[in-house]
């Protein structure tokens, strides 16, 4: 099927046309003269504005009153269709002229568009034609750029946004005009992606759905669309602050929290494309630019929204490598004095220190902080306008500071502690020992162990311990132990001095366990928590006998949307109750008991 080609005239004709009023001009249009259409739109400059609002009307009525033919009908050049066809894309291209020329004349919010409500559902039943039969030879068509600002100009009204946004096919033709669009040497146009966001903001969470159904299904089609959008927008020497406000408006719909499609949109690539977008934007000169403010606040709110989903750990480390640290600094001198805190004071204050309590994401920051303390950097937060910033920003600071010579320490402890394999019992270094890959829980010293128990016990029981995965690496995990330890033989003696003279002064220490919280920071909050809550007496220890021999550590973490609780068994730390009978210090033994995971209401 051939793209919509104009049908030529000949000089004589058009020059007879003209000579005519423009009353009769307008009349021979409206009853299909396809010569009288044809002068009407390409002689447009030479009619007086005064017939723009009847010209207008005679587009929407011819369109109103004609129906698509079927595609199958077109092979004859001079079938009737085929005229009817070339009448229909003349209306649409001078409709866009006329829609332009009253916007300029009139104002965007006085110029009539009541002829368009009325011929609205004819006329998109044209649109969708003429863009199938462009599109297949010619997606850069210059009738798939004139539908699309039709439907522009009937969406910035008001009266006629809701009519647009709810039209059947509406948001499925946008997007597959956005999808075809060229992406280089230029960004695709503004026009047509602003048509998407302003439909999808005005539509419910279910049009998600049908966007994704434009594309075949694959939601990640969209989310590779959008990061390369938005890294050839970044590219760019001129940067235009618009494309990428639309486009950080698309990750924002269309990774909408309650979006079923949204796994295709959490994808590192676009977190990284964001991450490199902040950077980019946060060091040109904002001065009041509202654009870029709002671009930065978006994309700001779009990486603590990718951090707070799922256990995505990983991006916490990934955002911290791509540079959002040098976006927050670079964005420090052009905060708002608003009475809410930014989202990079969040992010520095909240979300960034509640991870450090993890070796990779400490090591990442300390490497990204390293490149941020020259003269030009440091004068950027001093510039800040809200001293709550420079306040978070010296605090953090600080806290990396502090537990980057904490973490020599953790780590010289973590190497002299032992793991007891399940098997044989023989203990030896933690790291070296084998982890079922099922629960995440049984260790063993060699492959030969890890059969045996495999072959006897573990096999039933693997399924019953079997605990959720957290995302963290192994050496992720095995430091927070290690760090978790440390913390809590610091505060062992107090907390167990404090059981012993108000909690249960008659009964057993160790009927009672450590809990470590770090949900909000990598400073712990320290408890003591009574194991069997109501028992006393006899019955109390009896059952607390079985924890003589070692004391059970909760550490809690907050890993995205979830809190997981993980139960330690640590003998070393019975060394702040008693010492043992043979002299010799107790070993630092790490077993993991249990792993729970909850969701955190919001």
């Amino acid at each position: 099927m051939p793209p919509w080609k104009p049908t030529a005239f000949s000089f004589d004709a058009q020059r007879n046309m003209l000579r005519k009023p423009a009353t009769e001009i307008v009349r021979l249009a409206k009853n299909g003269s396809l010569l009288a259409v044809y002068v009407l739109v390409n002689k447009h400059d030479t009619i007086p504005n005064s017939w723009h609002t009847d010209i207008l009307r005679t587009y929407c009525f011819l369109l109103q009153h004609s129906e698509p033919p079927c595609p199958r009908l077109l092979a004859s050049e001079g079938s009737r269709e085929s005229e009817a066809v070339q009448r229909a894309g003349y209306c649409l291209l001078g409709l866009a002229r006329v829609l332009d020329d009253l916007d300029i004349l009139l104002g965007e919010d006085t110029t009539p568009l009541e002829p368009v409500a009325i011929a609205w559902n004819e006329m998109f039943k044209w649109m969708v034609f003429l863009y199938e039969l462009c599109r297949a030879e010619d997606p850069q068509h210059l009738m798939l750029m004139v539908i699309m600002n039709i439907v522009h100009k009937a969406c910035v009204r008001q009266e006629m946004k809701r009519q647009v946004s709810e039209t059947p096919g509406i948001v499925a033709l946008t997007v597959s005009i956005w999808m075809n669009e060229q992406l280089a040497p230029e960004v695709p146009s503004s026009m047509v992606t602003l048509n998407l966001v302003e439909l999808l903001g005005s539509l419910p969470l279910s049009a998600v759905g049908e966007v994704i159904a434009s594309v075949g299904g694959k939601a990640s089609d969209l989310a590779d669309r959008l990061v390369r959008c938005l890294r050839l927008a970044v590219k760019k020497r001129a940067l235009s602050a618009e494309h990428l406000l639309l486009y950080l408006k698309l990750v924002h719909h269309l990774g909408a929290p309650l979006s079923p499609e949204r796994a295709a949109f959490l994808d590192p690539g676009v977190l990284r494309a964001v991450t490199k977008t902040l950077v980019r934007m946060s060091a040109l000169k904002i001065g009041h630019d509202s654009q870029v403010r709002s671009a930065l606040d978006l994309g700001f709110a779009l990486v603590f929204s990718f951090i707070e989903t799922g256990t995505a750990i990983e991006r916490v480390r990934q955002c911290i490598h791509d540079g959002i640290l040098e976006a927050i600094v670079n964005s420090a001198p052009h905060l708002d004095d608003l009475p809410s805190e930014p989202i990079e004071w969040v992010l520095i204050v909240d979300i960034i220190p509640r991870y450090i309590v993890f070796r990779s994401v400490l090591e990442a920051v300390c490497k990204s902080l390293a490149t941020l303390q020259d003269a030009e950097h440091r004068d950027k937060i001093a510039r800040s306008s809200r001293s709550s910033v420079k306040e978070a920003w010296d605090g953090l600071c600080v806290l990396v500071d502090s537990q980057q010579k904490l973490k020599s320490v953790v780590e010289s402890e973590l190497s002299a502690m032992d793991a007891e394999c399940d098997t044989c019992n023989q203990l030896g270094p933690k790291h070296q020992f084998r982890q079922c890959a099922g629960c995440h829980s049984a260790v063993y010293c060699s492959m030969q162990c890890q059969k045996s128990a495999w072959a006897t016990t573990h096999k039933t029981s693997c399924g019953l311990r079997k605990r959720p995965t957290s995302g963290l690496s192994r050496r992720d995990a095995h430091y927070l132990h290690a760090l978790a330890i440390h913390h809590a033989k610091q505060i062992a003696p107090r907390l167990l001095a404090q059981a012993a003279a108000e909690l249960v002064p008659d009964g057993p220490l160790h009927s009672f366990f450590f809990a470590l919280d770090y949900t909000d920071g990598s400073q712990a909050t320290c408890s003591m928590v009574d194991i069997f809550p109501g028992d006393i007496g006899e019955s109390r220890a009896e059952k607390s006998e079985r924890y003589r021999t070692f004391t059970v550590l909760w550490v809690s973490v907050r890993l995205g949307e979830y809190r997981e609780i993980t139960s330690l068994r640590v003998p070393s730390l019975l060394q702040t109750e008693q010492e043992p009978e043979d002299g010799q210090p107790i070993r630092d033994i790490i077993r993991v008991e249990d792993v729970i995971r909850e969701p955190i209401e919001k």
